[in-house]
């Protein structure tokens, strides 16, 4: 059976204390992939951008790989 690869994409349009910040993000992402037994081959993060008005600079780049 092939190896399962995964990208993982943190993002944070405001930073509050109550919201859960890119590094915990990435931490829990890659958790489950190693969990799930699947090769991270990439990350992309954006913070301080609103998916609601553009299309996050990391996510078109993530689209494009």
């Amino acid at each position: 059976m092939p190896t399962r690869r995964a990208v993982i994409y943190a993002r944070i349009s405001v930073a509050q204390e109550a919201s859960v910040g890119i590094g915990r993000q990435l931490e829990a992402a890659q958790q489950y992939a190693a969990a799930g037994g699947w090769e991270v081959v990439g990350t992309f993060t954006d913070d301080g951008v609103s998916a609601s008005h553009n299309k996050p600079a990391a996510l078109r780049r993530a689209g494009e790989a």
